[in-house]
């Protein structure tokens, strides 16, 4: 998943628009095991790890900021 069509910015300014992108992305890559989608936002990246068979998300984080900071990204991701 591009970073270019899904961060923070957009999510904030076009919600539907990229969660439509994040679908589309997601649903070409259904074939695989694990989907790694970098987010930026607020000048920080993180990686999240999607499992494809579990739907489990993984979440590295340096600076382990809590849930409530990337849930902008875990909601859509969800849907």
């Amino acid at each position: 998943m591009s970073p270019l069509l899904v961060n923070q910015k957009l999510i904030n300014e076009s919600y539907k628009e990229t969660c439509q992108n994040m679908y589309d992305s997601l649903t070409r890559q259904s074939y695989k095991s694990y989907i790694f989608i970098p987010y930026n936002f607020g000048y920080h990246w993180i990686l999240l790890i999607l499992s494809v068979e579990t739907g489990n998300l993984i979440v590295f984080d340096s600076m382990r900021n809590p849930k409530s900071a990337i849930q902008h990204i875990i909601d859509p991701l969800n849907r």
